[in-house]
């Protein structure tokens, strides 16, 4: 049996309404992903769907911040509306004095004060795993949603490589379940990125009196547009304005020349990291990191990633401060990344050393659609075949329903039709449900104690004695 859906969607855009086997894909996919995380004694944790505006402010960049969804106060709180930077076009102050609340952006930022509340309470190394709808503003479009599910799995604690271990294996757990036979792991090192800044002369710090063209932060994101327009690309941008200029944080022909060394650079993970080993300032240590993730990674056979150690790597500038990954989609259906994640100092508490974090964020969506594409979903997804008993009154649908009773706890799908109305509307209605089969016990049947089966596929039936109603239809089960 499958519910089917109209087309037409007169909801919010961006948001959706999920039903039948798309819905059951999703479940199936969400029960592999808990199953690993929690074999890995990953914690669930919920948290509530909006925070104090002060919590999720100040945490993001503007853009970001201008994407979050803010939740008018009421009654006497709308009096305090500033209504004088409405006047002057300040709609971000206008919208503050008005909100004090706001529906979750993400799911770290409420980790963060989560392990702020329960600081005296938690045990470190804190392992949790979250599951749940978070909300942006953006233009939806394809792909891109208002609302949609996030995965995110963090540990709380010490900063330990072990947790960059434990990711990628959890990782190639998870998408070996899920049938995927290969995917890439790019992994590298913010201190690695910092080098490159650092030799480019390039600023590593968010700078108004350096020209924006020419910052660190320019240059990483042009590096990890490196799948979108080509290393060769990137090089020769690298090489030209707005790069090279006048400026005194303008790059040098040394500096750029090493960068395009170590980008060039091929070889396995070890052979790479050997040689940028002397490049890298040793105090960010990220360089040792990776040098024990990779011997750790050395003893486990990988069943599904292969990792590549990636210098134009390069996500979350404005948090993470030590090893970043990603995996990418597969070959077949190039549509990004679908995971993602990295080393976090202060984000939870700045300073704290106890607080450090690793997470990952798997993109559920995403990871479903491939699923589909690559027919990646067990046949078990499909609806199990699903029995109508047709209604032929009220004493004999009174004595049919005992068996009825005993098949759902055999987990096999059965309705009784509620009304005792013309054979042929009942039948309408089991077409249009598309139930696979219809059980008949009208006052013939009962006469001769007697059931009939209807395959509403073939359009053939079979009589049998109703003592085996219930062996009969487990047999089609």
């Amino acid at each position: 049996m499958e519910e089917s859906m109209n087309t037409k969607y007169t909801g919010v855009k961006g948001t959706r309404d999920f039903i039948g086997k798309d819905l059951r894909k999703r479940n199936y996919l969400l029960i592999t992903l808990k199953s690993c995380f929690e074999s890995f004694n990953f914690q669930e944790l919920q948290t509530p769907s909006f925070e104090k505006l002060e919590t999720l402010i100040g945490k993001y960049g503007d853009e970001e911040t201008n994407l979050m969804y803010k939740i008018i106060s009421s009654g006497e709180k709308v009096k305090k509306a500033d209504i004088q930077a409405l006047k002057d076009g300040d709609l971000t102050n206008f919208s503050n004095s008005i909100s004090d609340k706001g529906l979750r952006y993400d799911l770290t930022i409420p980790l963060s004060r989560f392990v702020r509340d329960q600081k005296n309470f938690l045990r470190t190394p804190f392992k949790r795993y979250q599951i749940q709808n978070v909300w942006r503003a953006e233009r939806p479009q394809k792909g891109r949603f208002r609302e949609f599910l996030q995965c995110d799995i963090d540990t709380i604690g010490k900063s330990s490589y072990h947790n960059v271990v434990e990711s990628i294996l959890l990782c190639d757990m998870v998408f070996h379940k899920l049938g995927f036979k290969k995917l890439k792991l790019r992994i590298n090192d913010v201190g690695i990125l910092y080098t490159f800044g650092m030799n480019l002369g390039l600023s590593t710090t968010i700078d108004l009196t350096v020209s924006p063209q020419s910052s660190y932060q320019d240059f990483a994101s042009l590096l990890d547009k490196k799948d979108k327009i080509g290393l060769d690309k990137i090089i020769e941008k690298l090489d030209g304005p707005p790069f090279v200029d006048d400026s005194p944080v303008g790059n040098d022909a040394r500096g750029l020349k090493s960068v395009i060394y170590y980008l060039t650079l091929k070889g396995t993970p070890q052979e790479k990291l050997n040689d940028i080993s002397e490049y890298v300032d040793p105090s960010w240590g990220g360089v040792g990191q990776l040098e024990k993730v990779f011997s750790a990674l050395s003893k486990v056979k990988l069943k599904v990633l292969d990792i590549d150690l990636d210098f134009c790597l390069a996500r979350g500038l404005n948090y993470y401060t030590g090893i970043i990954m990603e995996i990418s989609s597969p070959d077949e259906m190039p549509i990004g990344s679908i995971v993602g994640g990295g080393r976090y100092d202060d984000l939870v508490n700045k300073g704290d050393k106890n607080t450090s974090g690793f997470g990952i964020s798997f993109g559920f969506d995403r990871i479903k659609l491939i699923m589909d594409e690559l027919n990646l979903f067990p046949e078990s997804t499909n609806n199990p075949n699903s029995f109508l008993f047709l209604n032929f009154g009220e004493e004999l649908s009174h004595e049919i329903l005992k068996y009825i009773t005993e098949l759902r706890y055999s987990g096999i799908v059965c309705e009784l039709y509620p009304n005792d109305i013309k054979m042929k509307k009942q039948l309408d209605y089991a077409n249009d449900k598309k139930f696979d089969f219809v059980i008949l016990f009208g006052l013939d049947e009962h006469k001769k104690n007697e059931f009939t089966i209807k395959d509403m596929n073939t359009g053939k039936q079979k009589s049998h004695n109703l003592s085996k109603i219930v062996d009969e239809i487990k047999k089609l089960s």
